[in-house]
C-alpha cells in the first residue's frame, strides 16, 4: 500500500471535522443555542450543542409590594407574563427560597433541571422566570412556605395551575403534569406538547450519535495526523465518512427546522441563564 503526505486536502478535513457543527452551536435554530463543540471540549456529558437545545433556561423576576397584595393572581403582572400572553405564549415561574438549605436547593435543581430531560424540552414551550423569595421578605412571607413552587400561565396570562414541592422534594412528573396541563388547550396550528416533546426528543438522540461519529471520526484524524502519511485507501475513506457526515448534519437541520416552524416556540430572552447545571455553571 502506498504511504502519501499529507495533502492540502488533508489538512482541510481535519479543520472540517474540527468545525462540523449544528447551528445550536451556533446560536441555534431559530437562535436559541449555545456556543461550545461537540462533546463541548470536556468529553464528557452533553455537549454545549445539546445543553443549547434542551438546557432549562430562566430569567430573574421580581415582585413588587402590589403585586404581592394580589396573592397568586398578582404573579400574572410581572412582566415576563405579561410579555408572554401579548405574544400569545405559555409562561411559567419558579419560585424558590435558597436559604433554607443551600445543598437541598442545589439537589432539586439538578433533579428536576439537569439535562437532557423531558421537561427541559417541554419548558420550551413557555417563557420561564425564577423569583428568588431570600430576596425579599415580603414575598418570602407570601409564598415560602409553599417553595420552591413553579405556577404555569395559560396564553391569555392567566394562573393555569400551580405546584408546590415544599421541603425540596423534588418531582419531575408532577412539574411535566403541570406544564403538559397548562399547554392542553393552547396548541392551535401548532404541535401538541406531548407530542413536541416526543418528536424532539428522537430528534436529539439522532443528534447525539452524529456527535458520536463526528468524534470518532475526529479521533480517526488525530491519529492518522500524528503519523505523517495517510494511506491512499484510508484517505478515500475519510473522505466519503466526512462527506457522509456533511449529508447527515444537513438532513438532521432540516428535520429539526421542520419541527421548530410547526411548535412556533418562544424566543428565548438573552438574559436568561441555564439552571440545574451545576458541574458547568454556564449560562
Amino acid at each position: 500500500m502506498t504511504n502519501l503526505p499529507r495533502s492540502p486536502l488533508s489538512w482541510a478535513l481535519v479543520a472540517l471535522l474540527s468545525c462540523i457543527a449544528l447551528p445550536a452551536q451556533r446560536g441555534g435554530a431559530g437562535g436559541q443555542g449555545a456556543q461550545g463543540g461537540p462533546g463541548g471540549g470536556r468529553g464528557f456529558g452533553p455537549s454545549e450543542a445539546i445543553l443549547g437545545r434542551m438546557g432549562t433556561y430562566f430569567v430573574d423576576v421580581t415582585l413588587s409590594e402590589q403585586m404581592l397584595f394580589k396573592g397568586m393572581n398578582g404573579l400574572a403582572e410581572t412582566t415576563l407574563v405579561k410579555s408572554a400572553s401579548k405574544d400569545g405564549h405559555l409562561s411559567l415561574l419558579y419560585l424558590f427560597d435558597p436559604r433554607t438549605d443551600k445543598r437541598k436547593h442545589e439537589n432539586f435543581e439538578s433533579l428536576m433541571f439537569r439535562a437532557p430531560s423531558n421537561i427541559a424540552i417541554a419548558l420550551r414551550y413557555y417563557k420561564c422566570g425564577r423569583v428568588d423569595l431570600s430576596q425579599d421578605e415580603m414575598a418570602r412571607g407570601m409564598f415560602g412556605k409553599k417553595s420552591p413552587m413553579f405556577v404555569a400561565f395559560n396564553e391569555k396570562g392567566k394562573v393555569a395551575g400551580n405546584a408546590s414541592m415544599k421541603g425540596y422534594k423534588g418531582k419531575p412528573r408532577v412539574l411535566v403534569a403541570l406544564v403538559t396541563r397548562a399547554a392542553k388547550t393552547f396548541a392551535k396550528g401548532k404541535v401538541q406538547l406531548p407530542k413536541f416533546v416526543k418528536q424532539y426528543r428522537n430528534f436529539l438522540n439522532d443528534y447525539m450519535l452524529y456527535e458520536g461519529k463526528q468524534r470518532t471520526l475526529q479521533n480517526k484524524m488525530a491519529r492518522l495526523a500524528k503519523k505523517g502519511t495517510i494511506p491512499v485507501a484510508k484517505k478515500a475513506k475519510l473522505d466519503k465518512d466526512t462527506a457522509a457526515l456533511v449529508a447527515l448534519e444537513k438532513k438532521l437541520l432540516k428535520a429539526e427546522k421542520k419541527l421548530l416552524d410547526r411548535a412556533k416556540l418562544p424566543v428565548r430572552d438573552e438574559k436568561a441563564t441555564r439552571i440545574g447545571d451545576r458541574r458547568r455553571g454556564r449560562r
